[in-house]
């Protein structure tokens, strides 16, 4: 799952994060669900100078920092 950091349901004790906790906890192999920020996303490929497009695209539709 990507979700946005700045999103305070993601955040510890928020809906988002105790429904994911919920469904991650009901899967078999739980260590196969993973989850990550856009703002970690981006700031990995943002290190790819030929994805620097992308990620400025993502950041002025979205707000995004990397």
């Amino acid at each position: 799952m990507i979700y946005d950091a700045r999103n305070a349901t993601f955040q510890e004790g928020g809906e988002a994060n105790r429904q994911w906790l919920s469904v991650k906890g009901a899967l078999r192999n739980p260590d196969n669900l993973r989850s990550c920020s856009w703002q970690r996303l981006i700031s990995h490929i943002y290190k790819d100078p030929e994805l620097h497009c992308m990620v400025d695209a993502l950041n002025a539709k979205y707000g995004f920092d990397q």
